[in-house]
């Protein structure tokens, strides 16, 4: 193999990774605003369509692993978002805000973390 076919190969590598990242950041961002409330983004089909079949959805800390758990599969995932967002009365305001971004790419597989601070502003409906 040339000296030059060797750079091709390991420029195409980098800009597979590089564009794999950008996809992973791309679904994050769709995820946030589907959630944002309010906000007329809210479908249950375009949410679920963000998540494999066998996707996990994990709570992490203390505090999130006992309320959340860790969800296995999209239906188990959406079935509790959908708890949270509308039509659901619970949020009258829901923001998120991702920070200090982790994305690592290897074999075709993606995992990514991040810092969450979702500001939000929740309503108690009580019937009289």
């Amino acid at each position: 193999m040339k000296p030059s076919d060797v750079s091709i190969a390991l420029l195409t590598e980098r800009l597979g990774i590089l564009e794999a990242e950008h996809a992973v950041r791309k679904t994050m961002q769709r995820y946030m605003t589907l959630c944002d409330v309010p906000s007329n983004a809210f479908d249950q089909h375009k949410l679920a369509s963000l998540f494999h079949t066998d996707a996990i959805w994990e709570g992490i800390g203390q505090q999130y692993t006992h309320r959340y758990g860790c969800l296995k599969g999209r239906e188990h995932i959406i079935s509790m978002l959908v708890q949270y967002l509308p039509p659901a009365l619970h949020f009258d305001i829901n923001v998120h805000f991702l920070s200090s971004e982790c994305i690592e790419v290897e074999n075709g597989q993606a995992t990514g973390h991040w810092l969450l601070l979702q500001v939000s502003g929740m309503s108690i409906h009580v019937q009289s």
